[in-house]
């Protein structure tokens, strides 16, 4: 068996300058507000750079995105991703 390794970017956490996200210990590490969750998910999509936690921009390569289950929008984001996406013409598909 081979296991194939994709780059994942998250949509609901920051990023350092250097692509590092920003450690849970850290404040402002986790990114609760739907919009800004599925605009960085769009911008990764897309292959645009992030706002990193400096105001930095940081390009994040990635090929799937992780949107924690267990944060408390986590539905929220996950329509404000869906609605994003839709009106920006993005596909959400699986890997393959």
């Amino acid at each position: 068996n081979v296991l194939s390794f994709v780059a994942e970017g998250f949509v609901d956490r920051t990023y350092q300058s250097n692509g590092m996200l920003t450690p849970r210990s850290e404040k402002n590490a986790l990114i609760s507000e739907p919009r800004r969750c599925a605009q960085q998910g769009l911008s990764i999509a897309t292959g645009k750079p992030i706002i990193a936690i400096d105001n930095s921009e940081v390009l994040i390569k990635a090929k799937t995105l992780c949107i924690h289950g267990d944060g408390e929008n986590a539905l929220a984001v996950l329509d404000a991703i869906s609605q994003l996406f839709s009106t920006s013409n993005v596909l959400i598909a699986p890997v393959t």
